[in-house]
């Protein structure tokens, strides 16, 4: 392989599935590589999350390739210690950030269920085939401070293989950095909204963004309506206490 973080922290079937776009992108890879470890090995100086390596990968180790059913991409981790390596998780017993409370609320305004106050830990989601994706896998104390290190080169890949998968995957996409990654999807496979944690959601030169606090706004019915078309098992989306 080509990317040798990934390969030590990843040991399931994704390793086969990108292997041949690894090999074909191996210089481009490599540079992310070199990247990544830059910048940990300057974390003293200029802070990184997630904090640890091994969070970096975590969405691929809790959801396989083959059981991804639905991808929940955001932009990049938490700028603290929330990052946990899952798009838009944290650890349980912490307090909700903003994008989770506005999760929470279309979450019960879609489906009925809220998320508890006492835990954002999404994990639940990944065990089911909810791939819980960044654009971005690191960041530094600042948005897009990661952005121009080669992250999209490996997001890419890994869209484009999903996009093809069968049965068919549907992605849910928050914010204008993950939309933009629609260009590599199949149009009746996602929808695209602003991230959930702005307070300004509305903005027409957006073309095809909803509202992430719109009403009409059904991510996780949605999700779960393409899954039952393509006779897929459903997600749960229910949060436990």
């Amino acid at each position: 392989m080509s990317f040798p973080l990934f390969e030590k922290y990843v040991n399931n079937d994704w390793a086969k599935v990108l292997k041949s776009e690894f090999e074909a992108n191996s210089a481009k890879l490599q540079e992310l590589n070199d990247n990544i470890l830059s910048k940990y090995r300057r974390a003293d100086e200029e802070p990184v999350y997630p904090r640890c390596r091994r969070d970096i990968f975590k969405a691929f180790s809790f959801t396989t390739f083959a059981n991804t059913k639905v991808v929940i991409m955001g932009q990049e981790p938490y700028h603290d210690a929330n990052a946990c390596g899952l798009s838009f998780s944290i650890c349980a017993g912490k307090p909700l950030t903003r994008s989770l409370s506005k999760i929470s609320e279309v979450l019960s305004n879609d489906v009925g269920h809220s998320i508890p106050q006492n835990n954002g830990c999404l994990e639940s989601w990944a065990s089911q085939g909810v791939l819980l994706l960044n654009v971005f896998l690191t960041v530094g104390t600042e948005a897009c401070s990661h952005e121009n290190i080669g992250w999209d080169t490996f997001t890419d890949i890994v869209i484009r293989k999903l996009n093809a998968k069968n049965p068919p995957v549907f992605f849910l996409l928050w914010g204008t950095k993950a939309g933009d990654k629609s260009s590599l999807i199949c149009e009746d496979k996602y929808i695209k909204s602003y991230h959930p944690s702005q307070r300004k959601c509305y903005d027409s030169s957006r073309e095809g963004y909803v509202n992430f606090c719109d009403e009409e706004h059904k991510p996780f019915s949605g999700a779960n309506d393409f899954l039952a078309e393509k006779g897929s098992t459903l997600i749960d989306w229910r949060l436990s206490e």
